[in-house]
């Protein structure tokens, strides 16, 4: 079944909230063989959405990563999680989101150094979704 309207998305992450990331990555890597891709720190002054980011992989490298992310300067609520879809247009995406019930929680920005825009959305119930669209790293 396809999506309605312009959205193709595919589901590369899925994220799970916590306050001590380190504490779940010894979790994951000894239960479930996950491994450290990268780690990302970013503040994104201005808004409450600087984040603390350890991004796995399980050790076939087969699935979605798995992301432990933790909130700078808002709350991480146990059994927090945040959907990670990647659009060809995340503009159409937010538009057609909003019309559906969407609102934004982050507005659209642009990543150069990370390769992405990137907008928070929360569907209708509240949920959050983070869409990101592939960018080139020239801009």
């Amino acid at each position: 079944m396809n999506a309605k309207g312009p959205v193709q998305p595919t589901m590369p992450f899925v994220k799970l909230i916590t306050h001590d990331p380190e504490e779940l990555l010894s979790f994951y890597e000894d239960v479930f063989g996950f491994y450290v891709v990268t780690r990302v720190v970013e503040p994104n002054p201005g808004t409450d959405f600087g984040i603390e980011e350890i991004i796995l992989h399980s050790s076939d490298d087969t699935g979605c990563s798995l992301v432990l992310l933790k909130f700078l300067e808002r709350p991480n609520p146990a059994g927090g999680v945040i959907l990670g879809m990647k659009v060809a247009d995340v503009q159409a995406t937010i538009e057609h989101a909003l019309s559906a019930g969407a609102s934004v929680e982050m507005p659209l920005q642009s990543m150069e150094r990370h390769g992405v825009k990137v907008v928070f959305l929360a569907d209708p119930h509240g949920n959050l979704i983070e869409v990101i669209e592939m960018i080139d790293a020239a801009g």
